[in-house]
């Protein structure tokens, strides 16, 4: 049964994987310039694939979105400090890293992750799952092997496919970027602030 999903979804995957093969080749010739190619290619790819994205705005769904968003963060951040007994750092989030993790990186990703391969995998608990197991994948790939930041930062990209089952939900449920891209912003804020690591992905 997984074996015939597969084979009747192969193409969006092995676009996903031919755009990281493709995004870690230009990081070996241009490093200064790969997060801005790999948003580029995150947005472009459904449009040049003649899929498009669905960018209607619902501000009902933005508004749930927004309210689970804060729930499941504002969770997170206690229990973070509860557990470590350590502050949140608000001031590791300059305008800067702001406007980057908004434009650059959740946008792009979701864009792409959501908008072009859950949606191309049928959009149903079967392709948050996959889509997810490649999110991480994409991350670990990234965050451990790219940059070579081995122990507790690889362990958190693989743990990317939680917050990942999150975003999938929600567009799932809103069939919009909108509502995962603010949950994904908003995850990524909250890590950086708790000391994550922040690297452009």
């Amino acid at each position: 049964m997984l074996l015939d999903y597969f084979k009747y979804n192969y193409k969006p995957i092995l676009i996903y994987f031919l755009l990281i093969a493709l995004i870690f080749v230009f990081l070996l010739i241009f490093p200064k310039y790969v997060v801005t190619f790999a948003a580029a290619s995150f947005l472009l790819v459904p449009y040049l694939l003649g899929k498009g994205l669905k960018l209607e705005f619902k501000p009902r769904q933005v508004l749930i979105s927004l309210l689970i968003s804060l729930i499941i963060i504002g969770l997170y951040l206690l229990l973070f400090h509860v557990i470590t007994q350590k502050s949140i750092h608000l001031y590791a989030l300059s305008l800067n890293l702001i406007i980057t993790h908004l434009v650059v990186i959740a946008f792009p990703e979701e864009a792409f992750f959501r908008g072009y391969l859950q949606q191309e995998l049928g959009n149903d608990i079967r392709s948050i799952i996959v889509v997810s197991i490649l999110f991480a994948i994409g991350h670990f790939l990234t965050i451990c092997i790219v940059s070579g930041s081995f122990g507790l930062h690889c362990v958190s990209a693989l743990l990317t496919f939680f917050p990942s089952l999150v975003m999938g939900y929600l567009y799932y449920k809103s069939q919009s970027v909108w509502g995962c891209t603010i949950f994904h912003f908003l995850s990524n804020l909250a890590y950086i602030s708790t000391s994550g690591f922040s690297v452009f992905y």
